[in-house]
């Protein structure tokens, strides 16, 4: 239980903090300019949650890459990579560049790094379908950081905190309460304190009414002792 907690504020703070530190300015812009610098926020925003995902990767434990596949991506996973790569660095160019042009020009800036933000988004979201954890914990980083940074900014204002509906609070911590052990916590590796199953061999003894004298191959989500088996 203590280590799941530990996993949960992990995922939550770290995705807050790092946007907050991407949002937060205090320059004077006009409405165009506020909704360039949200959109180039965002997707430079969902770029470092996606690497700081993909640097978390010891943690997952992957189901879905065969022994064979591990060894080798053939022709066409090899295209596959150069493609995603391809399409990194061109988003890495667009990110320096709506970052120096969003003040001159804003709604170029919005139409472009909103294009790139829902490229990216529908991407992972695809990825995340197909079973990776890596693009579903970067989705997950990316919708805490985006909450966190809505939800500070209501309340850290005098004036909104009096109008604020906090039963909205309650309903996010609860909301995202109810994903994490669902989406994220099932997939870290037990041998971190995550919710992934531990392969155990349970050997049964000359006196067992089930398979006397053999033993068989199971999963267990914790370490139980079975000795005192009747």
């Amino acid at each position: 239980m203590l280590a799941a907690g530990t996993l949960f504020v992990l995922f939550t703070s770290v995705p807050v903090i790092s946007a907050r530190k991407i949002f937060a300015h205090k320059k004077k812009l006009d409405s165009k300019q506020r909704t360039a610098r949200a959109l180039a926020a965002g997707l430079s925003y969902f770029m470092a949650s996606s690497v700081t995902a993909t640097a978390l990767y010891p943690l997952y434990v992957v189901t879905n890459v065969s022994p064979q596949g591990a060894r080798t991506l053939g022709r066409l996973g090899w295209l596959k990579l150069f493609a995603l790569l391809t399409a990194l660095a061109l988003i890495a160019i667009v990110v320096e560049y709506v970052w120096k042009t969003y003040m001159n020009y804003p709604r170029r800036v919005s139409w472009l790094a909103g294009l790139s933000a829902a490229f990216l988004i529908g991407s992972s979201c695809f990825s995340a379908s197909t079973g990776s954890i890596t693009a579903a914990v970067a989705l997950w980083f990316l919708g805490i950081g985006i909450i966190g940074v809505l939800i500070e900014h209501n309340i850290s204002d005098p004036e909104k905190r009096e109008t604020y509906d906090w039963t909205k609070l309650v309903t996010t911590i609860v909301g995202a309460l109810a994903i994490f052990p669902w989406a994220i916590y099932p997939h870290i590796r037990h041998s971190w304190g995550g919710g992934s199953p531990m392969a155990v061999t349970v050997y049964f003894s000359q006196d067992s009414r089930i398979l006397p004298g053999q033993q068989t191959k199971a999963d267990t989500q914790a370490a139980v002792d079975l000795s005192a088996e009747r």
